[in-house]
């Protein structure tokens, strides 16, 4: 789930039991703990612990998402100023727990945030070349270049100007033409 997505459902929660604990404290005091709400019949209690329930989860929930998120944004700032860092330094600069940095990292690398490969304890960035990116499939090495020539037209294709549609295509900036890559092992 998108972050923002996560962020905007934990406060419509809290919100939600925000007014349940509301509407149970101005019954409460109208009718007394143990009467009932005029209209709806219901008990204050009832209102009060949904509401205090759903405030405690959806609270607690936004703060651990939002911390999730700045942390992310901690790590993420401190390795891309260093070619090659230490877990240990990553936890120490960014002040994020040591615990915590591995698996942060991991999902960084995951969702296109970051480019690299961790050995052991220290994170190396990768930073492909313009026009080829190189990535990590099952251990191998490989190297992805786009086509020297675009095959519809025939324009002479300048790495630097070809647009990356995806991980295996490029499109010509001449006319457009959609291209697969070459593959190759390094």
């Amino acid at each position: 789930m998108n972050k923002y997505c996560a962020i905007c459902l934990w406060l419509v929660i809290t919100l939600v039991g925000t007014f349940a604990l509301l509407y149970g404290s101005l019954g409460a005091l109208s009718v007394g703990i143990m009467g009932s709400i005029p209209g709806s019949g219901l008990p204050p209690v009832f209102p009060l612990a949904v509401g205090g329930l759903l405030f405690i989860i959806g609270f607690y929930m936004l703060v651990s998402t939002i911390r999730g998120a700045s942390e992310m944004q901690r790590v993420v700032g401190v390795i891309s100023s260093f070619e090659k860092i230490t877990i240990d330094d990553i936890s120490r600069q960014s002040g994020v727990k040591l615990p915590k940095v591995r698996p942060i990292l991991f999902a960084a690398i995951s969702e296109g945030k970051i480019h690299g490969t961790v050995r052991e304890n220290t994170f190396f960035r990768e930073t492909p070349k313009p026009g080829e990116t190189v990535t990590i499939e099952r251990e191998v090495m490989v190297t992805r270049k786009a086509p020297d020539a675009c095959l519809r037209c025939g324009a002479a294709l300048n790495p630097k100007e070809v647009e990356w549609i995806g991980p295996d295509q490029v499109r010509c900036p001449h006319c457009g033409a959609t291209m697969s890559i070459e593959t190759e092992r390094v």
